[in-house]
């Protein structure tokens, strides 16, 4: 079974609820701005390298041991939907996006449980964990690669330290691949 976590808790674990994906986009609208220019066919069209929000689209079932449980178990739910934060599905572990939901949330309710849809609004790029790359060289001319799974440009820091007792130096850092907003 596929769930989310949302600031910190976890849909069915914590609430009971279970999820359904109806559009999880695996790429945003690219933010465009478009202007009539007089005397001439058409518009003008600016484009970039950024992009709107991202929508993910969720259909969600809670039950309940009756009605008044139910009502208890949405309440909790709507308390903890409230909030912006990180949100993460159970399918992409070790990736999130910053979200919020601006939309009413109605259940249809059938008797001792509901089925209602979610809309999160996400920031366009989502962020993988953060990966710390140990190595040690002990001569000269050793390499090391770091891959990069992204498709986002992101930031890097590399930190060097020198633990022996010699100084070195002649230390060249190499980036290879797409180079952003090539």
């Amino acid at each position: 079974m596929i769930g989310f976590t949302f600031c910190g808790k976890h849909s069915y674990r914590d609430f009971g609820i279970v999820m359904k994906t109806k559009n999880r986009s695996m790429l945003s609208d690219r933010r465009r701005r478009q202007e009539e220019i007089a005397g001439m066919h058409g518009v003008h069209t600016y484009e970039g390298e950024t992009y709107n929000v991202k929508l993910y689209e969720l259909s969600c079932f809670i039950e309940a041991s009756s009605a008044e449980d139910l009502r208890r178990k949405e309440r909790k739910a709507a308390a903890w939907l409230t909030q912006t934060g990180k949100l993460s599905f159970d399918d992409e572990p070790g990736v999130s996006c910053t979200a919020k939901i601006y939309s009413s949330i109605g259940p249809e309710e059938y008797l001792h449980a509901g089925i209602f849809p979610l809309i999160f609004e996400c920031d366009p790029i989502a962020r993988g964990d953060k990966h710390v790359v140990r190595a040690h060289f002990h001569q000269s001319g050793e390499r090391l690669s770091v891959p990069y799974g992204g498709t986002a440009p992101a930031p890097c820091r590399i930190i060097l330290r020198n633990t022996g007792s010699v100084d070195i130096s002649g230390i060249t850092i190499t980036m290879t691949g797409r180079e952003p907003n090539a």
